[in-house]
C-alpha cells in the first residue's frame, strides 16, 4: 500500500497557497544528480499553472517530504484528473555562474553567498530568497585552470559538495514580508 499524501500548491509570484489536494498517484524523484522529474495526479483544477511551487507531505502530517516547481500540467478531461510534473526545488539553481579560483574557511558561506547572488539576479528564484543559513564551516579551495569561466551552478554545487563533504537541506518555504 502506498503512503497517503497531500500536495500544497503555491502561486509562483506571490508565494501564497492556492490549495491543498489529495494525491491519487505520485512518483517522487529527489536525486539531485539525475534531476529526474516527479509526477503527481490530482483532481482537475484550472487554478494550477506551470511555474507554481508544490510541497508534498503525508496526509494529516506537518512533515514536508518534497518541494518542487511545476514544469508541466497535463489535463485528462475524460477522467477529470490532472498530472503535474515537477522538478525538485534544487532545479531553481539550474543556470550558469562565473567561476574562478577561490579559497576560504567556509565552503558553506561561499555557497550561501553564491546562492544569494544567483537568487538576486534571477526573478524566478524568489522562493529561496532570504531563507538560507549555514550551521557548519568547511575549509575549501576551488581552482580553475581556465582562469575565469562559466559553469552550471548545479554542477558547481555537486562537485563542491562531493569534494568538501558538505550537505545542503531545504527545511521550509515561506513568503518574505
Amino acid at each position: 500500500m502506498s503512503l497517503a499524501l497531500d500536495i500544497t500548491v503555491f502561486d509562483s509570484a506571490k508565494i501564497v497557497i492556492k490549495g491543498t489536494y489529495k494525491l491519487f498517484s505520485y512518483d517522487i524523484q529527489m536525486d539531485a544528480l539525475s534531476n529526474a522529474t516527479s509526477s503527481f495526479t490530482i483532481d482537475k483544477n484550472t487554478n494550477i499553472m506551470t511555474g507554481d511551487y508544490v510541497a508534498v507531505r503525508p496526509n494529516n502530517s506537518t512533515h514536508l517530504m518534497y518541494y518542487g516547481q511545476i514544469i508541466t500540467v497535463d489535463v485528462d478531461d475524460s477522467s477529470n484528473l490532472m498530472t503535474l510534473s515537477a522538478n525538485y526545488i534544487w532545479n531553481l539553481l539550474n543556470g550558469d555562474i562565473i567561476v574562478g579560483s577561490k579559497s576560504g574557511d567556509s565552503y558553506e558561506s561561499h555557497i550561501l553567498k553564491l546562492t544569494n547572488n544567483y537568487i538576486n539576479s534571477n526573478a524566478g528564484t524568489n522562493l529561496l530568497n532570504k531563507g538560507l543559513t549555514n550551521s557548519t564551516n568547511t575549509a575549501f579551495q576551488v581552482t580553475s585552470s581556465d582562469g575565469i569561466s562559466t559553469s552550471n551552478f548545479i554542477d558547481y554545487l555537486i562537485r563542491g559538495f562531493k569534494l568538501h563533504n558538505t550537505v545542503f537541506e531545504v527545511t521550509g518555504i515561506g513568503q518574505v514580508k
